[in-house]
């Protein structure tokens, strides 16, 4: 396995659940600080695959794409550094999710970029 490129506690943990055919993404918003460089995790907390996260513009406030394993069960960010994303703050997203029975459920939370 290869090394990581960043410290784990650069990571913000965000849940993805399904309850009762319902997608749950908690935190809403995601907090993202540019000065801690932080990256968004997102992973999936049971049955299914992330199928995609996409943000209107490209990668959102994010400087580059996504790193989405085969598993597809977890997906990591990039870190945000343009100062120019803390003047917009939130960023939507849609995060679509596939369950084992095929059906796709989508959401649309935040990402919220902070100094």
């Amino acid at each position: 396995m290869s090394p990581l490129s960043h410290d784990l506690d650069d990571e913000q943990p965000v849940c993805i659940s399904v309850i009762g055919g319902t997608l749950n993404v908690f935190p809403d918003p995601v907090p993202i600080s540019i000065k801690e460089k932080h990256r968004a995790h997102w992973f999936l907390a049971g049955d299914g695959v992330i199928d995609s996260i996409k943000f209107a513009s490209a990668n959102g406030p994010f400087r580059g794409g996504h790193n989405i394993p085969k598993s597809k069960k977890h997906v990591l960010s990039d870190i945000v550094v343009n100062n120019d994303h803390l003047k917009t703050k939130r960023f939507k997203y849609t995060v679509v999710v596939t369950l084992p029975s095929g059906k796709q459920i989508p959401l649309d939370p935040h990402v919220e970029v902070m100094p």
